[in-house]
């Protein structure tokens, strides 16, 4: 009996703490002071951990202090909360980045027709990259309620902006022009969804508008300047891209530095700019550029960026390895990519041009050719890539196969000039004129808007149709041919004249017809062909006299005139010979060395040489034998030839190069 009242006495303390630590937790809510209501709410599962309510409260508390994690944690360790919080467990699968788990929470919630369940599944589309989806949900949304949050149209719009098939949307039907005044964050992704369509100039205008709206509400709620330049940090990244889409790189450059200088909090914004440098830079600065491409492929970003984004930068990386010649690390990035984008064309171009650096023709060609195989509906860049290497190892016919293969591109006018032109090249013209007559069947059966450009377009296939035909003179084909444009086009002469041409090769008397048809001759341009024939040829002076244009641009003379005058040149005065004597004719063999000149005479040398002559000799004895030997050679000597002067000119001219610097060696 002592036991059970000891027993009751405790309950009763005990339920007294718990109603003082619920009426602490219900001042700190009033207060919203969650780190307090964190620490209650513990205390409370200290006395009963099977508190339901005490663990929901300490679940919505963490998430308040952005402690997802740990929020996650209390709920998969209280079984009772799985029923009642599955939304929230929705929201903290969502916010750790796993995606899939919380759509499928998501999916098990029976009432999901409040708003706030459908914000967050059209988020978590939005995250899973299923933009179409995502973009149904916000429609459902803004159309289930009369006037949508401002969060929910920002969130729409950045799901239109992601979502290519959605570019006729009317944006001023959906976000008006004071809500853009109000939300830069509405702002910015309105600019994204016009620099999605391709509309540079809205898109600069609107982010221009959403760095003016975000300065001054910062500034009226007395943020500092530190503060206001973070959160304009992203804004003028994307202000940096739109200036790089418009050509204006030194302005982008500027700014992309400039946001980095003020080193934003947001991880994200930096990897960016760091990449779009990188973009810029292109060839320059390679050890640089690859500084800031490690910095923006961290790992911490993962959950950050959009997949595009990883995709773009992963990207980048690979290029930059393979402009430094690091082929290995270039492939270990490569497979990277294809792990996490199987379904992406960039890393097989490179890949390929990888190959093709290292001059591996055979194993250019593999990846493509696979990748085509494996994705046929997305391959028109890789096949074009493989058209190339076929054209440059001169496979001409396997690149007009490959090119027939692409069914997305085959009725451009790109590609059926490329084809033509290379059937030509293989001097096929049957071949040439079947490209042609399928690209104007398919334009007969377009259903273009622009009837302009499909005429013009037809003008442009029928006008190359001709030319084969007149160059392998298929005259009559040809005839035709131009008799259809000169229907299409009477206006144009050149299909009259052109129409005659081909017609008299192959029917004379109807070209004789067809060339009354001819417009009349301007008078200014008839002449009696007599006159014309008798006219004599025109001479050309070498000072050809200036035109009046040329006269007029002149300074008059007179009045300061002279001294823009002509000067005129002065005759130099021939410099003779001394001692020239005109009635003299020159020496003939003046061209020749002296020593091959008739009236040379060796030197005798020196008087009384030591060491010359034969062992033995007396000085004077080796001076006369010399001087013998030498007048008996110049008497025996012939007259030399024009081909003896012409070997003389050469040898000498052979041999002064190795005397100079015989001589410059012995200084």
């Amino acid at each position: 009996q002592e036991g059970k009242q000891i027993t009751r006495q405790t309950q009763q303390l005990v339920m007294e703490e718990v109603q003082g630590l619920y009426l602490d937790l219900s001042n700190a809510a009033q207060k919203s002071d969650h780190e307090k209501i964190a620490d209650i709410c513990s205390k409370l599962l200290k006395v009963d951990g099977k508190d339901a309510d005490a663990s929901h409260c300490l679940v919505v508390s963490l998430i308040h202090q952005s402690k997802y994690a740990d929020a996650l944690k209390v709920i998969e360790s209280n079984p009772s909360l799985s029923s009642r919080t599955l939304f929230e467990k929705a929201y903290l699968l969502y916010r750790t980045n796993k995606l899939a788990e919380a759509l499928d929470t998501l999916q098990r919630i029976t009432a999901t027709t409040s708003v706030g369940h459908q914000h967050l599944q059209a988020q978590v589309l939005y995250r899973l990259m299923k933009f179409e989806s995502s973009v149904k949900m916000y429609e459902k949304i803004i159309a289930d309620s009369k006037s949508a949050a401002a969060d929910v149209k920002t969130n729409y719009m950045a799901a239109l902006a992601s979502n290519a098939t959605h570019t006729d949307v009317k944006v001023q039907d959906i976000v008006s022009s004071k809500e853009l005044q109000d939300s830069h964050e509405l702002a910015y992704n309105v600019a994204c969804y016009h620099l999605e369509r391709g509309d540079y100039d809205q898109a600069n205008r609107i982010l221009q508008l959403a760095q003016k709206v975000c300065r001054d509400s910062m500034t009226a709620d007395d943020a500092t300047e530190d503060e206001i330049a973070d959160e304009l940090a992203v804004l003028l990244v994307q202000s940096g891209y739109v200036a790089q889409m418009l050509g204006n790189a030194d302005d982008a450059m500027q700014l992309y530095n400039s946001v980095l200088k003020n080193k934003p909090s947001d991880a994200a914004v930096a990897a960016v700019a760091s990449n779009n440098i990188v973009s810029l830079k292109k060839e320059r600065n390679l050890f640089d550029s690859l500084k800031k491409s490690k910095t923006a492929a961290s790992e911490a970003l993962d959950t950050k960026l959009s997949s595009k984004q990883k995709l773009v930068i992963a990207c980048n990386r690979a290029l930059l390895l393979l402009y430094m010649n690091k082929g290995d690390q270039c492939r270990e990035v490569v497979q990277g990519i294809v792990k996490q984008f199987p379904d992406s064309d960039v890393p097989v171009l490179i890949m390929a041009a990888l190959a093709f650096k290292e001059k591996k023709l055979a194993k250019c060609e593999e990846p493509l050719k696979a990748y085509a195989a494996k994705y046929p509906d997305k391959s028109a860049r890789v096949l074009l890539a493989l058209a190339q290497m076929q054209l440059q190892q001169n496979a001409v016919r396997a690149a007009i196969a490959t090119l027939e293969s692409i069914a997305s591109l085959r009725d451009k006018p790109g590609m059926v000039r490329s084809l033509v032109r290379l059937y030509l090249h293989m001097n096929d013209p049957d071949a040439a004129l079947r490209t042609l007559t399928t690209a104007l069947t398919a334009l007969d059966n377009t259903m273009d808007v622009d009837g302009s450009k499909v005429a013009a377009l037809r003008l442009k296939y029928l006008e190359e149709m001709g030319e084969v035909l007149v160059h392998h003179k298929r005259f009559s084909e040809a005839a035709d041919v131009y008799q259809r444009l000169h229907a299409m086009d009477p206006a144009k002469p050149v299909y009259l004249y052109r129409l005659i041409q081909a017609t008299a090769a192959s029917d004379p008397h109807r070209a004789a017809k067809l060339e009354s048809e001819l417009p009349a001759m301007p008078r200014s341009m008839q002449a009696d062909p007599d006159v014309l024939e008798n006219i004599a040829a025109p001479r050309l002076d070498r000072k050809l006299k200036p035109s009046e244009s040329m006269r007029k641009k002149r300074p008059a003379e007179g009045a300061g005139g002279e001294e823009h005058a002509k000067k005129k040149r002065k005759k130099r005065k021939k410099r003779l010979p001394k001692n020239y004597d005109p009635n003299v004719p020159p020496d003939p063999e003046r061209w020749l060395p002296k020593e091959l000149r008739s009236s040379y005479k060796k030197g005798k040398g020196k008087k009384g040489a030591v060491g010359k002559g034969p062992q033995g000799a007396l000085p004077s004895q080796v001076s006369t034998a010399s001087a013998t030997h030498t007048e008996q050679s110049q008497s025996k000597a012939p007259a030399p030839t024009a081909a003896a002067i012409a070997a003389a000119e050469k040898k000498g001219a052979s041999a002064a190069a190795p005397a100079a610097a015989r001589k410059k060696g012995r200084r």
